[in-house]
């Protein structure tokens, strides 16, 4: 759905919490722990690119969720690949 602003949205729903919107308040449709987080980071990131707030905050997950869970394996994994590609970097520069 690229229609309504952001222009993103969150595909991961819970069908009997959540419903998808074009332009209505992100609290009002994603109600779940997950849709609600991608919902806020996706309005977020849309607002740093519009410049639309100068005082921007990312989305608080959740404690003991599963999106807390999720959060901190996916940042373990960027982590391991910023690694991996530094690595190749400072061997290709020599």
């Amino acid at each position: 759905m690229k229609k309504g602003t952001p222009s993103y949205k969150p595909i991961i729903i819970r069908g009997s919490l959540d419903s998808w919107t074009i332009q209505g308040e992100v609290a009002e449709h994603y109600k779940s722990d997950i849709s609600s987080y991608l919902a806020h980071f996706i309005k977020t990131i849309d607002e740093i690119y519009h410049n639309q707030n100068k005082d921007i905050k990312f989305p608080i997950r959740v404690n003991n969720s599963l999106i807390e869970k999720n959060i901190k394996s996916i940042q373990l994994y960027l982590e391991q690949v910023i690694s991996v590609i530094s690595y190749q970097l400072s061997v290709i520069s020599y």
